[in-house]
């Protein structure tokens, strides 16, 4: 099997399993986010966004990108604001 042949598998398998929990419908930015806020969320299902932000994988969003992404997945209730909280933390609902 050629490299290329198991990549285009691989990715299609990422593919069924983005649709299976939910994510295939959002966009690279979100999916970046949204993978990252899974690396660093705590016990409780808390993500601070300064934390989120110093993820290598979003070095490469644009700032304005990260905080629409941010703001999409709060939308569709996947990332969502820390109510009570005086700093910027999110809840991870995904």
């Amino acid at each position: 099997m050629t490299l290329l042949k198991s990549f285009a598998k691989l990715r299609f398998t990422l593919l069924q399993m983005e649709k299976e929990i939910g994510l295939g419908e959002i966009s690279a930015a979100e999916s970046a986010v949204i993978c990252a806020a899974a690396l660093i969320v705590d016990d409780r299902g808390r993500v601070e966004l300064a934390s989120l932000m110093a993820q290598e994988p979003l070095a490469v969003i644009s700032r304005s990108t990260f905080f629409r992404a941010i703001k999409s997945l709060g939308e569709r209730q996947l990332l969502v604001k820390e109510s009570d909280s005086k700093v910027s933390d999110y809840i991870l609902k995904a």
